[in-house]
């Protein structure tokens, strides 16, 4: 709960439905919409009642319920990470996440890293590998870097579909170099070779053909 707050998300609270309860809603949607001899029954109207997370947020009078399909996917995704980062930094684990940056600000997503970067936090080594395409996280200063250099791992894809996988630190970059814009230049590689004209081409070859 700490940890959604902190996100700066509004919500306030959040609990599970009660399992029973969300089986007799189940058992019950069917035999409302009098589908209750239909074999195929047996999961109808579990969309109605899934997922039984429910998140309450500050309101101007009072806290509000929300579902879970009622919220943003970014809210979604910390609800989703912020369990396994606990529980990860807690007992010293590995945590893998793949795309870290999907749906939520970079801001959020630096300070996420900095948790397992900083020892306080981190007391017992836990680990957090991800993938990204957030120059952001690689900073433009000192000051605003949450990696290492010997953290960062680029991959590039090969003209024969093989990945080349290298460190940032064997490309030796100098201690007050801008690193994201860089990056994003293209001059440590691993970037995608973009042709802009061949976008304008399709666009225009697309609306002509649906005129």
């Amino acid at each position: 709960m700490a940890l959604l707050r902190a996100a700066d998300l509004g919500i306030t609270d959040a609990r599970v439905r009660d399992p029973q309860l969300v089986e007799r809603l189940r058992r019950a949607i069917p035999i409302l919409q009098g589908r209750e001899d239909d074999p195929d029954s047996t999961d109808a109207g579990g969309d109605l009642i899934e997922p039984n997370v429910v998140l309450s947020h500050r309101g101007a009078d009072a806290d509000i319920d929300f579902d879970s399909a009622e919220e943003s996917l970014g809210t979604l995704v910390w609800l989703g990470l912020a369990g396994p980062v606990v529980e990860a930094l807690a007992h010293g684990n590995v945590l893998l996440v793949d795309e870290i940056e999907a749906s939520l600000h970079p801001a959020l997503v630096a300070q996420l890293v900095r948790l397992f970067q900083d020892q306080e936090s981190n007391r017992y080594g836990a680990q957090l590998i991800f993938t990204s395409h957030e120059a952001a996280l690689l900073g433009d200063s000192g000051s605003e870097r949450v990696l290492g250099r010997d953290q960062v791992w680029f991959t590039e894809k090969a003209h024969d579909g093989a990945t080349m996988l290298y460190s940032l630190a064997d490309l030796s970059p100098r201690g007050d170099e801008a690193i994201g814009r860089r990056y994003l230049a293209g001059r440590y590689g691993a970037v995608p070779i973009l042709a802009p004209e061949e976008f304008t081409d399709i666009a225009t070859s697309g609306a002509g053909e649906n005129r």
